[in-house]
């Protein structure tokens, strides 16, 4: 659990920065790390995977991006 927690708090703002530029190359990109802004609940079971109430936040931010992209 240790070294997962390790591995997503180094990995984040390296695929946050990757995003930017993949952005600026004109890949859509949609960052949905603020979906979670101020929800108090437990939305991880680990340091990486979601609960049910986190995947449903995390899809309905997806489909709002993709219905904005119409």
């Amino acid at each position: 659990a240790q070294q997962r927690r390790q591995a997503s708090r180094a990995g984040y703002p390296r695929l946050r920065a990757r995003a930017t530029s993949m952005a600026a190359e004109g890949y859509p990109m949609l960052d949905a790390s603020l979906v979670f802004a101020g929800v108090e609940e437990t939305l991880y079971f680990d340091a990486c995977h979601f609960v049910e109430s986190g995947h449903r936040r995390l899809a309905a931010e997806v489909a709002r991006a993709l219905v904005e992209q119409r």
